[in-house]
């Protein structure tokens, strides 16, 4: 709960600066993974989106996303980002570290070999790809743990 409050306070301290500008927000939360240890609250960062919606951003939630229902998500979201002035990426569960990069694991996550975890994960490096689009316009908070 204290996540979803996070958020929405984020998102609306930006709102009167440009009250009409487009936002649009990608939250992906997991809290039971069948592979891994599972994040405590991991999910609740997605409770945000009904206070982003009546707020007027454009919202993409998922909840405990398994990798196909992640991908469909990333797929919504990076089709309407680009027309947006605004984004927000809330990324609340596990993620796994090598020496170049962080990656977000979807509740089915394999955590086999270093070659396959881009195919099975969300790399933060496309995320970080979307916030560099719309610098000083965007927003990125992640969550593991300590929610």
């Amino acid at each position: 709960m204290r996540s979803a409050l996070l958020i929405t306070i984020a998102v609306c301290a930006t709102l009167p600066v440009a009250a009409l500008a487009q936002t649009t927000a990608l939250l992906l939360g997991t809290e039971d993974y069948d592979r891994v240890s599972d994040v405590r609250r991991g999910d609740e960062i997605a409770d945000a989106a009904g206070d982003l919606d009546r707020a007027g951003v454009r919202v993409v939630a998922r909840q405990g996303a398994d990798l196909d229902d992640m991908r469909q998500a990333l797929s919504e979201f990076g089709q309407m980002a680009g027309a947006s002035d605004r984004v927000l990426i809330a990324l609340g569960g596990r993620f796994l570290h090598s020496a170049t990069e962080t990656y977000y694991l979807p509740s089915d996550a394999d955590t086999g070999p270093l070659a396959t975890l881009a195919a099975n994960t969300l790399p933060l490096s496309t995320v970080l790809a979307w916030l560099a689009e719309k610098p000083g316009d965007a927003i990125l908070i992640l969550g593991t743990d300590d929610l």
